[in-house]
């Protein structure tokens, strides 16, 4: 898994980063519409392969991936 970033849970478990689970997560836990959710994972994805390529990040955690959905919900107006 080298070559993949990798997600580290809370409970310390990992897994590879999967950006179709920020969209479900997201429909699941805020009740969003699929379109919000899925432009919401492609900005978040974006940001974070962008890192992985210009500052080498190789490693997340679900609570900064957290951070970043709250953060571009916040920025669209979806949150108060």
């Amino acid at each position: 898994m080298e070559n993949k970033i990798i997600v580290i849970h809370s409970d310390g478990t990992e897994e590879a980063f999967k950006p179709r689970l920020i969209s479900q997560t997201i429909q699941q836990e805020t009740g969003l519409n699929e379109e919000i959710a899925n432009k919401a994972q492609s900005s978040i994805a974006q940001k974070i392969y962008r890192l992985k390529r210009e500052d080498g990040l190789n490693r997340i955690s679900t609570s900064s991936i957290r951070a970043e959905v709250s953060s571009y919900l916040l920025k669209v107006g979806e949150f108060e």
